[in-house]
């Protein structure tokens, strides 16, 4: 009732602004029918570090691995038409905007097709750059596999949905997967980080997890600090000695306050931590 008293959220499709309701997606489009894209979730605020840059570089590193030309008119009005579309859509507070990218019609499963149609959606979010969960366990149903393209966040998110529902079902707050080795990977909706007797770890990107830009960021951070994170395949047992586990994504940290199976609480918060966290809340 009443919803038109609430005005819709603008979104930018190739580089026109129009209401969100107005777009429309033909039945040739690749994204919709092969998963033929790639995505980007990118959170900003007024009292959280800006990240966009890092972003866009992902975007056009990982459209490369996809023969997807990103020209460089489109990289360079990228952040602007962030912006811009963050006043159009009167969000003042933290804001979180999806930029969908998909190979423009042309072919079957193979295509010669090289240019794009993209899609810049937002919303306002209230999710904190440090957040607390109760309880994470691993995956039964979902296994990682490597390849030159598992690092990308691809518009085919079938494994993840699938591990969302395992969460669901099993009343979690989220779930980490392995890969097919039964090494840690990631969780399901980020990467993974744990410590362990004041040491960070962190699985490689050889376990076929995302090349986080959170994750990223906090690498060169420990790195920069002159402290080692350890970048590993370690299997699953890891996380039985574990002090701390930490999800990490587009808009923040998560701890977690307890493993599934583990009877011991984790730590929910650390010292190697305390200045990483407050680097993350400065714009």
């Amino acid at each position: 009732m009443f919803e038109w008293l609430n005005p819709s959220m603008k979104a930018i499709y190739n580089s026109r602004t129009t209401e969100e309701e107005n777009i429309q997606i033909k039945t040739d489009n690749r994204g919709f029918c092969y998963g033929d894209g790639l995505f980007e979730t990118i959170v900003t605020g007024p009292h959280r570090i800006n990240l966009v840059e890092r972003h866009i570089d992902r975007l056009k590193r990982h459209a490369s691995i996809l023969a997807i030309e990103l020209n460089d008119t489109f990289c360079t009005s990228l952040a602007n038409e962030i912006e811009e579309l963050k006043n159009d859509n009167q969000i003042t507070k933290d804001c979180r905007t999806k930029v969908t990218i998909w190979r423009k019609p042309g072919g079957l499963y193979g295509s010669k097709q090289t240019d794009f149609d993209y899609i810049i959606t937002q919303k306002e979010t209230e999710k904190p750059v440090i957040a607390f969960k109760n309880e994470i366990g691993i995956s039964s149903k979902v296994k990682n596999h490597y390849s030159s393209h598992s690092c990308i966040k691809s518009l085919n998110a079938l494994d993840y949905v699938i591990a969302g529902n395992e969460m669901i079902e099993r009343e979690l707050d989220e779930l980490i997967i392995l890969d097919q080795e039964g090494n840690l990977s990631e969780t399901h909706i980020g990467n993974l980080f744990w410590v362990k007797d004041r040491e960070i770890y962190t699985p490689s990107l050889s376990t076929g997890c995302i090349d986080g830009i959170m994750r990223n960021f906090i690498i060169e951070f420990f790195k920069n600090q002159l402290m080692a994170v350890n970048i590993l395949e370690a299997k699953a047992y890891e996380l039985e000695f574990a002090d701390s586990i930490i999800s990490t994504n587009a808009s923040g940290l998560t701890y977690f306050k307890r493993l599934e199976g583990r009877n011991n609480e984790l730590c929910t918060s650390e010292e190697n931590f305390e200045e990483l966290i407050k680097r993350l809340q400065q714009p």
